[in-house]
């Protein structure tokens, strides 16, 4: 039955206005940061199970093609020298900085990462050594640079966030006054996977 009210104007003879892009772009994001809860729900529960369970749920959600995660703190709760917070800003630069190159490669495949991956071990690992060093009671960082004074630079370095160096040399002479942790194993890129992944 034919009505004599107006019809409302469809949406395409609209102009965009200002406060429609907000609302948009306000609904949008919300939607983003629901699943991004959701997923950080899920990381948060697997973190709290143990090892196998955070290594399951990292592997599932880095197997996504297309997906990287960054921005990871490591569980690091050390108010002196702040290194989660350093690690999770760190692990997204660099992200960025491999994301950037595959971009501009036109290569998105997961083996591309695999640098990434291993660096951000390396780094991680770094940073937890100096950390297990500084709170292990037996520990000085006077009584180690008198013995070791050449290794001021590495400390140094390792300090403000050059994590990619070789601190094996350090890292041996700190053994002798610490109880440093032994390297983890968990966390190492799945080259094999994402190998296979691809094909």
């Amino acid at each position: 039955m034919p009505t004599s009210r107006p019809l409302s104007p469809h949406l395409q003879i609209y102009r965009w206005t200002y406060t429609m892009v907000l609302s948009v772009a306000h609904r949008a994001t919300g939607l983003v940061l629901a699943a991004g809860a959701f997923l950080a729900v899920i990381w948060l529960v697997a973190l709290m199970r143990g090892p196998e369970s955070y290594d399951w749920v990292v592997r599932a959600l880095r197997s996504a093609p297309g997906l990287l995660l960054v921005g990871d703190a490591f569980a690091f709760l050390d108010p002196v020298f702040s290194s989660g917070v350093f690690l999770a800003l760190y692990s997204g630069e660099m992200g960025a900085n491999f994301a950037d190159a595959c971009l501009t490669d036109g290569d998105y495949s997961a083996s591309r990462f695999v640098d990434y991956g291993q660096d951000l071990c390396k780094s991680i690992e770094s940073m937890r050594a100096l950390v297990y060093a500084f709170y292990d009671h037996n520990f000085s960082f006077r009584e180690y640079l008198k013995e070791f004074p050449n290794m001021k630079g590495d400390v140094t370095d390792c300090l403000i966030g050059n994590l990619l160096h070789d601190f094996q040399p350090m890292y041996d002479g700190m053994r002798k006054h610490a109880k440093l942790p032994d390297l983890l194993s968990h966390g190492a890129p799945y080259l094999e996977e994402a190998v296979a992944l691809e094909r």
